[in-house]
């Protein structure tokens, strides 16, 4: 059991979540985030998509998809950029560049290079 306070802010989650997830205590810091997103975190809900969607056993891509979603929904261009690449590796052409194009609107450098290269679907299969 993770004992958070009573009071901590969100930098102060963040921060915690951030020492235990480089400590390998992915279900430590996945309990940490989920407390640091309620509060409003879009870093916390990157971090939750990535843990569930690589780290924590058995990953679990519903999740991902779900905290990504709402980080995106706090204004989170990665979290875009990730959901995209998660239909990239579900062969989901539609909705890769539906989330693509997002966050290409919303200023992500990975997607508007993306976009860019005019490769985007190929570039991707390819690899």
């Amino acid at each position: 059991m993770i004992n958070l306070g009573d009071d901590m802010s969100i930098d102060a989650l963040l921060d915690k979540g951030h020492d235990l997830f480089e400590s390998g205590n992915f279900q430590g810091a996945s309990a940490v985030f989920i407390e640091a997103a309620r509060l409003g975190s879009a870093d916390a809900c990157s971090m939750l998509g990535y843990l569930f969607s690589r780290c924590i056993i058995p990953e679990n891509p519903k999740l991902s998809v779900y905290w990504y979603k709402k980080g995106f929904h706090y204004g989170d261009s990665s979290c875009a950029w990730n959901l995209a690449m998660h239909h990239k590796e579900n062969l989901n052409k539609r909705w890769y560049l539906y989330w693509l194009n997002l966050a290409n609107l919303m200023g992500d450098e990975d997607a508007i290079e993306e976009l860019k290269s005019g490769e985007w679907w190929k570039k991707r299969l390819a690899r």
